[in-house]
């Protein structure tokens, strides 16, 4: 018989959250909104000085081509 070197491992429960989560009144995709990090007006002026564009946008349709290819051989 083989000897095992793991030791037993006591699991405790966790501990009871005394206060309940707090409902928010918001819907969640407002609330989503909200929180955006990028407001949408910034967005749109960067659009329009072009900031944020992809420097190489040829590289993800080359990817895309290669998936299709490979996955097209495999069948």
């Amino acid at each position: 018989m083989r000897r095992s070197n793991i030791l037993p491992v006591d699991y405790a429960d966790p501990e009871a959250q005394t206060a309940p989560m707090p409902e928010s009144k918001e819907k969640p995709l407002a609330k989503f909104f909200a929180s955006a990090k990028y407001p949408l007006e910034q967005r749109i002026q960067d659009k329009k000085r072009g900031i944020g564009r992809q420097k190489h946008p040829f590289v993800g349709e080359f990817q895309r081509l290669l998936a299709i290819c490979y996955f097209h051989v495999l069948e």
